[in-house]
């Protein structure tokens, strides 16, 4: 039995929605543990050894690139929102996606700048430490367990 064009498609698309699915029933610090991986950790450059990701290969297009990954890391917002974080926190998460935007916005400069300077594994640490701190402040009241918004286990 041949496959046409359309059941590729079909398959992938199902594929697509496995795996979307897959990655929304994980918890909130697993998700921000994939994306920051993603984002910043994916691929390892042989000679140097260096851990990069997405946002400095974006980088490498001029003003999109950087604006593209601003709007990814700031998924780490919609999680910490999600999360209930502290106001507090959120300054500092705005701040490293500040700070990662403006130095990739220098054209050659700004490729190498995303390779050192990681926001979301800077964001990840943030917010784990604030899902850590509220696990534990849970145990504390007699086994409570946390949840985020939505309802779903941190």
């Amino acid at each position: 039995m041949s496959r046409t064009h359309e059941d590729a498609f079909v398959h992938t698309t199902e594929q697509v929605r496995s795996r979307v699915s897959g990655f929304l029933r994980l918890t909130a610090a697993e998700r921000i543990e994939k994306v920051s991986y993603f984002l910043d950790e994916a691929f390892r450059v042989p000679v140097f050894g260096l851990r990069v990701g997405l946002d400095p290969i974006l980088s490498v297009i001029p003003f999109l690139g950087s604006w593209f990954g601003v709007v990814l890391s700031a998924y780490f917002i919609w999680e910490a929102w999600n999360l209930r974080v502290p106001w507090h926190v959120y300054p500092r998460m705005l701040m490293n996606i500040g700070v990662d935007a403006i130095l990739g916005a220098v054209p050659v400069a700004g490729v190498v700048s995303d390779a050192f300077f990681k926001a979301n594994v800077r964001n990840r640490r943030l917010l784990l430490r604030y899902v850590a701190k509220a696990k534990k402040a849970a145990e504390a009241r007699h086994g409570v367990e946390v949840f985020d918004k939505d309802g779903r286990p941190v």
